[in-house]
């Protein structure tokens, strides 16, 4: 099958009615444009792939020029800079990456006292605008205080541990972009195959239209980008079934946690289950399996006490997960082993922390293990007692 130009690119989303999944942001920021009431400072703050940069492009042409809807008049040659991605007009792209001093802040703000040459506004997206040094947000701080009517900003941040400086949030509107739902990830795969003649066709089986564009959703990870580079990859290689696909992309689907999970309570050797833990290569990844392993686990050991579960359809599962024997070791296994406690988890940090569970480390609180037992109980007591901290040898002045 060919495919004559990336996806991702051809169907970036032009008009509000296009944006999947935001529908709360892309009401407010349409009402903004059709009152006029752009705001000197707005910040897109979420995840990766879920849409920030859509957003604030067709934000920031409807600024330079909208219809009736609010939605950007793409024939305006000021929204064409944006649409063909050059920004050599009043809208600027920028990267939060490249601010590493004061002065390079204090240069690029210098440029925005002169007000635009061919518009009455000029637009200034910082992508990544939590990578903004300290000295170069402080001079941010001073302009966002007292912008030039002209000017307009959009802040774009993926919420990470440093995130952007409370002062700096405290003289914008936050709007937060979400991960998407599968649904809605699905219902954007659709658009794309309808577009592209390809949607029901007899050469692709039809219950890839409909299976086949879950697993590829599940697997995004609420990321659209990456729902599309997946569809794009599945049509290339004629990926049809659940299967295939998971094999292609190697990532894991809802149905394949559920089948690793299963094979790990079982303590499997299977060489197909236990390779699927290898194919979570990014922190993200790792991040999403042990917080669905978390939530299924600890539901299934409410439902082993109380049997009650917390979600009706899941009710058979939850049983047969809390009939089996190793569900607490798993659960405390994935909860406390140290390499699992740091604020960044790796593929590596995962498989130590299974390879532990299935020489049988117990990780209960409380818990002696084989090895521990082996030792004197005198040493045992010894590494009970507190460290000793050497003293401290004060200096007089």
């Amino acid at each position: 099958m060919e495919i004559t130009s990336q996806y991702s690119i051809k169907y970036r989303p032009k008009t509000w009615d296009e944006v999947k999944g935001q529908d709360k942001t892309v009401k407010a920021l349409r009402k903004r444009i059709l009152d006029n009431n752009f705001g000197k400072a707005i910040i897109l703050e979420g995840p990766f792939g879920c849409g920030k940069t859509t957003i604030a492009q067709i934000y920031a042409a409807a600024i330079m020029s909208h219809d009736k809807d609010g939605n950007p008049n793409w024939d305006n040659p000021e929204c064409k800079t944006i649409l063909d991605e050059t920004f050599t007009g009043s809208v600027i792209r920028l990267d939060g990456g490249m601010f590493s001093g004061k002065n390079d802040m204090v240069d690029m703000l210098s440029d925005m006292n002169k007000r635009p040459l061919y518009s009455k506004d000029r637009v200034i997206i910082i992508e990544e605008c939590d990578q903004i040094s300290g000295a170069s947000i402080n001079a941010l701080l001073k302009t966002l205080e007292d912008p030039h009517p002209w000017n307009h900003f959009i802040l774009l941040s993926m919420m990470d541990k440093k995130g952007i400086p409370a002062a700096i949030k405290s003289r914008c509107q936050t709007y937060k972009i979400n991960s998407l739902k599968v649904m809605d990830i699905m219902m954007g795969l659709k658009d794309i195959l309808e577009k592209e003649g390809l949607w029901g066709i007899e050469t692709i089986p039809q219950s890839f239209f409909l299976e086949g564009l879950k697993t590829i959703a599940e697997a995004s990870l609420g990321s659209m980008r990456s729902a599309v580079q997946y569809l794009e990859k599945c049509l290339m290689s004629e990926a049809w079934t659940s299967a295939e696909i998971s094999d292609l992309l190697q990532v894991l689907d809802d149905a394949a946690l559920w089948q690793v999970l299963d094979g790990l309570l079982a303590k499997t050797k299977d060489e197909t289950i236990l390779r699927k833990l290898i194919w979570l290569k990014t922190g993200e990844e790792v991040d999403h399996f042990i917080n669905y392993a978390y939530v299924m686990l600890s539901e299934a050991m409410l439902y082993k006490v109380t049997q009650v579960a917390c979600d009706d359809g899941h009710e058979e599962r939850l049983k047969a997960i809390a009939s089996c024997p190793n569900v607490d070791d798993l659960f405390y296994c994935l909860t406390l082993h140290p390499q699992l406690c740091k604020p960044f988890t790796r593929t590596s940090d995962l498989l130590s922390a299974i390879s532990s569970y299935y020489q049988g480390i117990n990780f209960r609180p409380g818990a002696v293990n084989k090895e521990q037992t082996n030792k004197p109980l005198q040493r045992l007591q010894e590494e009970a007692q507190p460290v000793a901290q050497p003293a401290v040898r004060r200096r007089t002045v």
